[in-house]
């Protein structure tokens, strides 16, 4: 078993690689030396960090499509895109759940965090016998918005995603197998015991309550069930996302909350009130130990955790940055700071 699960593992990573989001964290280390200097900033403490332009394009390419007033885009090519996107997800998943027992052929799965349903239609495309695409929509609206959460922007959000999955399905023959679910994972209605599959991608590291998230994941799962869940971490280079993302390197994590407040204030204020919502609302501080914590306290044993590590980039860490990040998040470890990718498989424990 253990042979036949390294052989899928290495076959998941070389795949991976492939990709042109996960690539880009294993080819180079950003030169920050490099880029033109236009400040800098002094933190609580009497550190100061200089601040260098384009760094953040590096980091977070595109971070300027979450400005664009247009919430989903329902463009041809951007369907195509999401939809093969979607497929190929699910592909580089296949390897792992094949390697501990599972098939997608014939399982109920559960996609949390499914958005338009790209991968949710892909795993009925390979066989599923029943897909449960849940969402969020009070997460997509209050994480981007200080003000309070009304009815009507919810309904506003709910109507745009529904005609955006409606564009996506016409390109699959089995959409019918896939049911779109409003449920929040810290507090799930779904049926207890009902999935042999859970999944999600790039949602952990956004969950509001994650010990009580993994609580329900272990609820929901059947005795023989595997959840397999790839996140971006808050504290890695990129964890930022791209409303957090600052001008010197990891920056987001360095700077405490009322540091990272005024920073918002001074550097960027026409982006204070999306920028300090994320922060508040939209992101966890779940670090790799507690990641551990919940599971084992969720009574869920970890079978795999796999770190697509950014090895390039540990060059441009140092004690300094390392000390800074920990005097916040005392959790925190080296490992957290320099993974940006991380894949968690877990079970029901015995």
């Amino acid at each position: 078993m253990k042979r036949m699960f390294l052989k899928f593992a290495h076959y998941f990573i070389d795949k991976a690689k492939k990709s042109a989001y996960i690539r880009s964290f294993f080819d180079s280390r950003i030169k920050v030396e490099k880029l033109e200097r236009f400040g800098e900033f002094k933190d609580s403490f009497n550190n100061t960090f200089e601040l260098r332009k384009g760094l953040r394009s590096i980091i977070k390419p595109g971070w300027e499509n979450m400005y664009k007033d247009k919430m989903f885009d329902v463009s041809s090519d951007c369907l195509n895109q999401t939809a093969y996107n979607g497929k190929l997800a699910v592909n580089e998943m296949v390897p792992l759940i094949n390697a501990f027992g599972k098939k997608i052929a014939g399982s109920t799965i559960l996609e949390i965090g499914c958005h338009a349903g790209a991968t949710a239609f892909s795993f009925a495309e390979k066989g599923g016998k029943e897909v449960f695409a849940s969402e969020f929509t009070e997460y997509k609206v209050e994480s981007i918005d200080s003000e309070s959460v009304t009815k009507n922007k919810l309904v506003s959000v709910s109507e745009e995603l529904t005609f955006l999955r409606n564009q996506l399905s016409i390109r699959y023959k089995e959409k019918d197998r896939v049911r779109f679910v409003e449920d929040d994972i810290c507090n799930s209605t779904l049926p207890k015991n009902y999935f042999d599959i859970i999944s999600s991608w790039q949602v952990l590291e956004h969950l509001h309550q994650p010990k009580k998230a993994f609580e329900n994941i272990a609820s929901l799962l059947k005795d023989d069930g595997i959840a397999i869940h790839a996140y971006n971490p808050f504290f890695c280079i990129n964890g930022g996302h791209s409303l957090c993302t600052l001008d010197f390197l990891w920056g987001h994590v360095r700077l405490n909350e009322q540091d990272f407040t005024r920073y918002i204030e001074q550097i960027r204020p026409q982006e204070k009130e999306k920028a300090l919502a994320f922060y508040q609302k939209g992101l966890n501080r779940m670090s790799i130990e507690d990641l551990k914590k919940y599971c084992a306290e969720a009574h869920l044993k970890i079978l795999s955790l796999l770190f697509f590590h950014d090895k390039h980039n540990i060059k441009n860490l140092d004690y300094d940055i390392l000390s800074q990040c920990q005097r916040n998040y005392p959790t925190l470890s080296f490992d957290d700071l320099i993974t940006p990718i991380i894949i968690l498989i877990v079970k029901k424990s015995s």
